[in-house]
């Protein structure tokens, strides 16, 4: 499906609903892509902990497309949280509803977090993946981070300038440096 008007704002408590149903358009696959189990429903505390993030140790940017008269959909978060062992460090995490997977949103989604994480003081994602989640694989892949397996958990680290150097295969500007 093609989006347009797609804006990017940093999750706060206002984001509560548009996180929530947005979660509810998540397939159950999706869901267990990035909470690692089946997760039916949000939780209140998680719902919380999600839509309140610190802005600092915690920073979640979402994407959304900007309908007539201001509505909001949500299409996707892409977040870290800082860890407590190396504060140079953060796990990452992206998420993208599946109508708008394959689109190019999760990798702006990531290239963006990457630059206002490096304002914040963070230099590395850590990014835990399930071995079946073949997107997230293959864009690692593809951009040469190199992925290990720990714990029946794929785990890679990159640089967030890496990470912020990432393009889409559906991005404008990339098109324009092959042609050229």
């Amino acid at each position: 499906m093609q989006y347009s008007n797609i804006v990017f704002r940093a999750v706060g408590p206002e984001h509560r609903e548009l996180l929530a149903e947005g979660f509810a358009r998540l397939s159950d696959e999706a869901r267990a892509m990035r909470f690692f189990v089946a997760k039916p429903r949000l939780t209140e505390g998680e719902l919380r902990y999600l839509s309140e993030p610190d802005g600092v140790d915690h920073f979640a940017l979402g994407a959304a497309s900007l309908h007539p008269g201001g509505v909001l959909e949500g299409l996707g978060v892409a977040r870290y949280v800082r860890s407590h062992r190396d504060p140079g460090a953060a796990h990452v995490a992206v998420t993208v509803i599946d109508a708008a997977q394959g689109s190019g949103l999760g990798v702006r989604l990531l290239r963006r977090l990457a630059l206002l994480a490096s304002i914040r003081g963070v230099e590395r994602f850590l990014f835990q993946v399930r071995p079946e989640n073949v997107a997230m694989r293959t864009l690692l892949a593809s951009r040469r981070v190199p992925l290990e397996l720990e714990d029946r958990t794929l785990v890679a680290r990159a640089d967030v300038t890496t990470v912020a150097r990432f393009r889409s295969r559906r991005d404008p500007a990339r098109s324009a440096l092959r042609r050229a």
